[in-house]
């Protein structure tokens, strides 16, 4: 059996945790385990991991403001963990953190994969300037701190790794695969929800991620406003929590739209959340891959999102349609509007055999851990 220490679960449940846990979901247990590391106290599926047998091992000490102790904290733990794991997999948005796996190679890690889910840097605060210059610092070593070089799309992959590495090719990409089942659209959920949440014949736009500038949600709303001009039986639901969400309730009040704008905050049922939307839209400015825009297409449901800034692989079905971020607001509603209503169809047969179907892809991440490293 391979060992695996992951780390990139969080408190926070984003694209990244969500990607973790399908993985951790599908795995054969009996050839793959993982055990988690965290840099907080608790994170998102805590209940599950541990149910499944999986240990969680924390370092709450401030990465930063309390480098010292953390420094020393982190060399202890690596050097005991290191005999009972034969891979370490970071996760992450950018090489800011990514010292771990140089400590991790000096404390015995022999096996140090790093994993890139982002294609531009998440700050935008007082430390954004910090956290990039580390980031390029990190890159000109990331080739001697991991052993492999793992990201989601080839745009994380060049904005996380070396150019000899690209240049080489020697990243692999890791589809954010999906449990595509439970998407697929069910009448019976959508009834049940819709009735609970006291749904008559409103059209519910939605959007999920984390109330971030990078999901552009200030945009998404000033879109909505224009929708509702059009269409007055329409409403927005926000899905996630993250730092912007004060600034956007207050924005949202502004504009106007308090009755008419639901931020449901984090959520644990959004494949069941889906099955109610008419229709999902992202307007992210920057993506390194939208796994969220999967997820809806498996839903059946018609998405639009923007151009230019998100891969363009995600597109697995003719629901996607990509609306450039030059246009503006109304323009957007003008095209969202002129397809609301369609036929909604479970997309099974359609996707059952799509790359990032997580029953179709584990059998490859499962080879990549056994076959490779010691």
């Amino acid at each position: 059996m391979k060992k695996v220490l992951v780390i990139g679960m969080s408190s926070n449940l984003g694209g990244v945790e969500n990607f973790i846990i399908n993985y951790f979901r599908n795995i054969d247990k009996s050839r793959i385990h993982m055990d988690f590391l965290l840099y907080e106290k608790h994170c998102v599926y805590e209940e599950e991991i541990k149910r499944n047998g999986s240990v969680i091992y924390t370092l709450e000490e401030p990465r930063y403001k309390h480098c010292l102790l953390f420094s020393r904290h982190r060399k202890k733990l690596f050097k005991i963990l290191a005999k009972n794991y034969d891979y370490i997999w970071q996760n992450d948005c950018s090489l800011a953190n990514a010292y771990d796996l140089e400590i991790a190679r000096r404390c015995g890690f022999e096996n140090r994969i790093f994993h890139s889910h982002n294609s531009k840097g998440m700050r935008k605060d007082a430390k954004k300037y910090f956290y990039q210059i580390i980031h390029h610092i990190n890159k000109k070593h990331i080739r001697k701190w991991a052993t492999l070089y793992w990201a989601c799309s080839d745009e994380a992959a060049r904005f996380c790794f070396s150019k000899d590495i690209i240049l080489e090719r020697k990243y692999q990409i890791i589809p954010n695969a999906i449990e595509m089942d439970r998407f697929y659209f069910n009448k019976k959920i959508r009834d049940t929800y819709r009735t609970q949440m006291n749904l008559k014949d409103e059209i519910v736009l939605g959007c999920v991620g984390r109330l971030h500038f990078q999901k552009n949600q200030k945009f998404l709303l000033e879109v909505f406003r224009e929708i509702r001009e059009i269409n007055n039986k329409t409403q927005l639901w926000l899905i996630g929590e993250g730092e912007d969400r004060e600034f956007l309730e207050r924005r949202t009040k502004e504009l106007g739209l308090e009755n008419d704008v639901k931020f449901l905050g984090r959520r644990e049922d959004v494949a069941d959340l889906m099955q109610v939307m008419d229709i999902f839209i992202l307007p992210s400015v920057f993506e390194g891959f939208g796994i969220v825009l999967i997820e809806a297409q498996a839903a059946g449901l018609r998405v639009f999102a923007s151009d230019k800034v998100i891969p363009a692989c995600v597109k697995i079905s003719s629901l996607l349609e990509f609306i450039d971020l030059s246009v503006d607001s109304k323009e957007w509603a003008r095209i969202i509007c002129d397809k609301i209503y369609y036929d909604r169809k479970n997309m099974e047969s359609e996707l059952k055999n799509c790359k990032y179907n997580i029953t179709y892809m584990i059998k490859e991440f499962e080879e990549n851990i056994l076959h490779c490293g010691k």
